[in-house]
């Protein structure tokens, strides 16, 4: 038997659901705690992160000032081989993201059914995976 409660804060509640699942034969409450959606607040910090580390790099290439260029001892370089830098950066960003939309799914499935051709057992999966699906209708 499994019942559904949340917390009484309803931004909280429309993020997190918490199943309480009874095992009969095990005598104990098992508690999962899924996370059903994701708020853009969650991943804020993770991107104001990568945002700032994008943009220190990028003054450091581009434009640093006399002081940080002699305190980090860096070597004059030329402007097309900034550009080159810059590129080479934006061209992994654009790949990154285009093997991860279209390769690597098709990949993770060759190898997972690779695995089960070889191996003969299926795959494992998250017992709160399995819960989650057996909760929806």
């Amino acid at each position: 038997m499994a019942s559904f409660s949340a917390p009484d804060d309803p931004s909280v509640s429309q993020c997190i659901k918490i199943v309480s699942i009874r095992s009969s034969n095990l005598g104990f409450s098992v508690r999962y705690i899924i996370e059903l959606t994701r708020t853009g607040t969650s991943t804020g910090p993770f991107v104001g992160t990568i945002l700032a580390a994008l943009g220190i790099s990028a003054y450091l290439v581009v434009a640093p000032s006399e002081y940080v260029a002699k305190l980090m001892q860096f070597t004059p370089i030329s402007t097309s081989f900034k550009a080159t830098i810059l590129g080479l950066g934006a061209l992994y960003l654009l790949l990154a993201w285009f093997g991860e939309q279209y390769i690597f799914p098709g990949a993770a499935k060759f190898v997972g059914w690779a695995k089960l051709a070889i191996s003969g057992k299926p795959k494992t999966r998250k017992q709160y995976k399995v819960i989650a699906e057996k909760m929806r209708f």
